[in-house]
Formats: structure tokens, sequence, C-alpha cells
């Protein structure tokens, strides 16, 4: 991830704003060598969380910030990340160089824009956010999500800007424990990150053609979480500006409470630990402690850990205490029909794979502990007693690692959005005309064959997302064009807060649009939801 454009296919563009002078890049087709798009990279939204300012809320840059001193052709850096073990993983996050210091943002603009022209038409913005469990990626999208050939698509009449920000992952962005809530430091480090480079957005977009008026807010996988919880953000701070006009899910939803800070100490503990920080310490001594050690080196300890997943908590400040709660009492879907929200929400057909490698258990004993990394202790034997027969337990690692990612996979996407969505309509509270769902089971030839040799089959977590972006340079072949843009048609539309009922082609959310493994794309009736919305139920039972 994270590729440089090569220089061969790209030329210099200097855009003067009332904020600085940006030089960027103007990306062109490496063959035609017309543009396909600007692009602005590592434009800065917020100071450096580094020494002191590691493990607390993002700080604006300040209004006099000069733009102009910096260039923005280079991508930036993304935050430091553990190492992953499993090999086949690895290759997806080999970023090179990291930082700390990854308050930055990118900004793809579709290059029949003029830049130049004041009264220029605004562009609507996807403000996209990257994936990656959480602890690993980065928002320099690579091939695989590269927007520079869906810019230049003649065949979408409406165009937009894509921003995507860096943020704060793993122990830096997610480290939590009763202390740092005390102290006035606060949680959820990597939200806040987020939410201050979408204000950065809402306030600036519009020196690069944007409507900050029309922003989509999406992602994959984390990002998806991410997403929810910006919008959770805003639903429960009314006061707050509201930027979000609507939301597009891909493959994540959410269906359990975060840990609450006080179950976040022990993890604390054991990085402290981990780290050679003095147990004798108190709890302010020991964060002093861990504020003076080489971001590297807290980077490297954490797949040594027991509990090495660092993920959003129950703050009651950015992640509201009531929010089950509410999406079962109606109490949330009151609140999100009230902002009159727009939900695209969906899922690829093989989610399972690509969970099943990461931090795979090697016993039973080691699945409760893995579950427990990304879920509250309390609902673990819930779960495992839905997917763990006592009768038929996996007799081999390869059996554990499938059970494992079934788990994970239905925990992340199956049964978290059909949960959520029963939830949101059950009462009709929310209207089942404001979501759009889509299912994919379309792979292009080349990363079909890529599967196969691995020997999976159907496009697996995060296959989908060179179709959305149209990344021809990810293996797209001429003859599979047409079907690919049929079907991510009505997302152009979206985005451009155009009426997209008929369009779309689904009525109810017990249906939802299909690109099937031929290519084509039908209307189905969804056959997974009556289990997964009675799995959904026992688990946020579990958690009242």
């Amino acid at each position: 991830m994270g590729q440089q454009v090569s220089t061969e296919a790209a030329t210099k563009l200097r855009h003067s704003t009332p904020i600085g002078d940006f030089q960027g890049l103007i990306i062109r087709d490496p063959v035609t060598e017309s543009p396909q798009c600007y692009r602005f990279t590592n434009v800065r939204y917020g100071t450096a969380p580094t020494n002191q300012a590691r493990w607390k809320k993002p700080v604006a840059v300040p209004q006099d910030f000069s733009y102009s001193d910096h260039s923005y052709c280079d991508l930036g850096k993304p935050c430091y990340q553990p190492r992953i073990l499993e090999p086949k993983l690895a290759p997806l996050y080999n970023l090179g160089e990291s930082s700390e210091d990854c308050t930055y943002l990118n900004i793809w603009i579709p290059a029949n824009l003029d830049l130049k022209n004041p009264r220029m038409e605004k562009l609507p913005v996807f403000f996209y956010i990257h994936g990656g469990w959480l602890q690993y990626g980065s928002p320099n999208l690579n091939s695989s999500m590269d927007p520079r050939y869906l810019h230049e698509l003649e065949e979408l009449n409406h165009k937009y800007i894509v921003v995507s920000p860096a943020y704060r992952l793993n122990v830096f962005g997610f480290l939590s424990c009763e202390y740092l809530k005390k102290s006035g430091s606060g949680a959820n480090f990597g939200l806040w990150d987020q939410r201050l480079a979408l204000e950065w957005t809402y306030k600036n977009i519009q020196y690069f053609g944007g409507d900050p008026d029309r922003i989509t807010v999406g992602g994959l996988s984390a990002g998806s979480y991410s997403t929810f919880f910006q919008l959770a953000y805003e639903i429960y701070h009314p006061e707050e500006p509201q930027l979000i006009k609507q939301v597009v899910h891909f493959s994540n939803c959410i269906l359990f409470q975060p840990k609450s800070v006080i179950e976040t100490n022990a993890q604390f503990d054991e990085l402290c630990d981990a780290l050679g920080v003095d147990a004798s310490l108190d709890a302010a001594e020991k964060l002093e402690s861990l504020r003076t050690i080489n971001p590297k080196s807290i980077a490297k300890v954490l797949p040594e850990m027991s509990l090495h997943t660092f993920r959003a908590v129950t703050d009651d400040d950015f992640v509201s205490a009531s929010l089950i709660k509410d999406i079962q009492s109606g109490l949330y879907a009151k609140k999100l029909a009230a902002k009159k929200m727009r939900i695209i929400i969906g899922e690829v057909s093989n989610e399972p794979v690509l969970y099943s490698y990461l931090n795979t258990p090697t016993d039973l004993e080691a699945l409760s502990l893995q579950l427990e990394n990304y879920y509250p202790k309390s609902v673990v034997p819930t779960l495992l007693s839905l997917y763990l027969d006592p009768d038929n337990l996996p007799d081999s690692k390869d059996s554990l690692r499938e059970l494992f990612g079934v788990i994970v996979a239905s925990s992340q996407v199956y049964t978290s959005s059909r949960g959520f969505l029963h939830y949101l309509t059950k009462q009709g509270i929310f209207p089942s005309s404001s979501i759009y769902r889509f299912k994919c089971s379309f792979s292009p030839e080349s990363m079909k064959e890529t599967l196969s040799k691995m020997g999976v089959k159907g496009p697996i977590h995060g296959g989908d997302q060179p179709l959305w972006f149209f990344a021809i340079s990810a293996g797209i072949k001429d003859h599979e064009k047409n079907k690919i843009i049929e079907f991510i048609r009505p997302l152009s539309e979206f985005i451009h807060c155009k009426d997209i009922q008929e369009l779309w082609g689904t009525s109810g959310t017990k249906f939802y649009r299909h690109l099937q493994e031929d290519g084509s794309t039908v209307i189905e009736e969804d056959l997974d939801w009556s289990q997964d919305v009675a799995n959904a139920k026992r688990l946020l039972e579990a958690q009242t």
C-alpha cells in the first residue's frame, strides 16, 4: 500500500488558495498522458501528536499555519504499526517508513474541474476512511483503490472529490486506561483525528473545488466502523457542527458496545510490563514513562502481548455509553431519521478468509483470548455459543482458523449489519427507503487467478474496493469495465445527493443489489437475514 505515482505519469501543479499556495501533481494517463486528476498529499490538518502530545486529543493547525512552505507532491508516512506475523497478510501492509506524526490528509480532484475558475461548479466530497482493523493501513490509496481512473471515467457524469485522512492507529490511537480518562487526556484519539480531518475538510475543501455541504463519509472495514462512530458523534452532539450528509459502509457495522475504560486497565498494565516500565510507579508516572519511549519500540512489542489489539472504547465522550441500548430501543433510529440520513451498506461473498489469518488462534483457549482482543470479555461466551458446536469441535489448526474467520466476519460484517438494520427499521421510525444494500460476488479475472492459487473462491474482505474506485491498475480488463460501471454508477449519483431509489432497484432492507460472480447485477432477497438477525438479538441482549 501507499505506492508513489510514477513521476513519468505526473507533472507539477501550483494551486493558489486563500490559505496558501499548494504545489501538487497533475496525475496523467501513463499511455495517453492526458490529465486524470489533481492530487495533493500530506496536507496537514493537525499539529504533531508526539512527545507530550502523545495520547492526547489532536490540535488543529494554527490559523497562521503557512501551507505555502510545503510541497504536496509526496505521500506522507503512515502511523507506526505492529509487525504482521502471518506471511500471507504481510504484503498487504508493507508500508515502508512510518511516523507517529500522521495528522495529514490526501485529496484527489477530477482533472475536468477548472481549479483556476472562482465560479467553478463545486463538487461533492467522498471522505474515505481507510481500513486495517484500526491497527494498520494508510490513506495513500494504493493501486487497488487509486481513484485516478475513476476521475477520468466518461461514463460517470457525476464526478466527485476524494479526501482520505491519516489517523493514529493501534496503541497510538486507541490506548486507554482510567488515568487517561480522569486526567482529561481522553481516549479514542484516532477517532478524534478523523473528526479533526473532517472539520478541516468542511472548512477548506471549497478552495479545492469541493462543496462542504455535500460530504459523504465512508470507509472499508475499520474505516466503515469509524464511519459509524463519526456519524454517532454528531447524533449525540447536536451542538457540534453537523458535517456528514450521508454515509457508506463497506464491510463493517456495529454490534457490540465498545469496552469500558475500566476494562482497558489490564491492557495498559500489560503494555507497561512489555516495555519494561517500573510496575511500582503509579498510573501517572507510568504514562509519562511511556511517552519517553521511541514509537518504533512501542510498536515492536505489540505482537508479543496477549491483549495486542487496541480499539475504540466507551468513553461517553466520543462513544456514548448508551449506544447499544439506544439502538435496541429505537432511540438511535429516531435521532438518525431526524438527521434525514441515507446509508449505503454492503458486503462481499467471502468475508471470513482475510479475518481468519490475522491473530489466528492455535487452540480453543486462544480462540477466547483472540475474540477478547476484539470484543468485551462479557460477550465472548455468548459469541462462542452461537458458533462453536461442542459436539463437533475443530480438529485441526485449519478448521480452527476457519471457525475464527467465520466468527469475526459475522461479528464485524454479516450479523452486525443485519442486526443494526433490523433495529433501525423495525418500528418504522427510520425509512427503509433510505437504506441501499449491496453484495459483491464478482472478482476481476486477474484477482480471481490470485485467489484461486490460494484455494479461495469469491472476493475476500476488501476485494470490492478496486471496483468502487474503478482501479484499472489493479487488473481490471477491458471486457469487465462495463459490468463494473453499471454496478458502481449509483454510488456517484448517491454522492451527488441524487435520488437513486430507481437506479439502485431494491425495496426494503431484506433485499440487496448483487454483483454476481459473472458480473451481472441483479436484485435478490437476502436469505441470511433471519438467522443473522436472530444471532444479533442474542448478542445484543447479552450486553444489557
